[in-house]
């Protein structure tokens, strides 16, 4: 038998990915990560992390030159939570985290503003952050729920008609805050969206982060979690 018929499991490259030189899924902090596009290769589809990911429905979120003006939305505030839209280069931009695949940094490569909505009570109450009907183009956004220290609340972000989205969407979750994000999806049949999900959850705080997908072609939510402080 020749030596690759016996070569121990595990001792030898997968063909499946690149496992010589990037970790596997399992270790997330080891995980290679960048705004610029152009520092992540083309997707395959044979990567450990697109396995069984139909590549050609989402090749167009893929690349750079996607629109990244403000998504259309409605929101129904919570008393004492504010939103606003603040440029690129805002300093509250990149604290929960930075791209970890193409499909983010097609998507940071591109938004013009972000959207930015800020929980500052104890009350819990609920704020909703409706997306519809986005249409057929390919779109980069880009969104940042924050909790201040010491507050507590709900924040629903609805998703529903037509898109073709990549985004980010970053959670800050403050010092002894609570905040609940739940995001659901009810596309309509031919929607595709992509999306990485990144937190920051600061001392003695907690969040609760709930994903509901009840419709779209094809959805893909990555979530990256980070316990920055005890008690997190």
């Amino acid at each position: 038998m020749s030596a690759v018929d016996t070569a121990q499991h595990g001792f030898k490259a997968h063909t499946d990915g690149d496992w010589d030189h990037a970790a596997p899924v399992q270790a997330r902090s080891e995980r290679f990560k960048s705004t610029e596009l152009a520092e992540f290769p083309a997707v395959t589809g044979r990567e450990v992390n697109w396995k069984f990911t139909p590549i050609p429905k989402i090749a167009h979120l893929l690349e750079a030159g996607i629109s990244g003006d403000r998504l259309p939305h409605t929101v129904q505030l919570a008393g004492g939570a504010t939103e606003e839209w603040i440029s690129r280069d805002d300093t509250r931009i990149g604290r929960a985290g930075v791209p970890e695949d193409r499909a983010a940094a097609a998507a940071w490569g591109a938004f013009a503003e972000a959207h930015l909505v800020t929980v500052t009570e104890e009350n819990a109450e609920t704020t909703i952050v409706s997306r519809a009907d986005l249409g057929g183009d390919a779109r980069g956004a880009h969104t940042i729920i924050e909790a201040k220290p010491q507050s507590k609340g709900l924040v629903i972000l609805e998703n529903r008609g037509s898109a073709n989205l990549t985004e980010n969407v970053e959670m800050i979750v403050g010092d002894g805050a609570n905040l609940t994000v739940v995001s659901v999806q009810q596309w309509d049949d031919e929607a595709v969206h992509l999306s990485s999900h990144y937190a920051a959850v600061g001392r003695d705080a907690t969040l609760t982060h709930i994903v509901v997908t009840l419709g779209g072609a094809l959805v893909r939510l990555n979530p990256s979690i980070h316990l920055i402080a005890d008690g997190a």
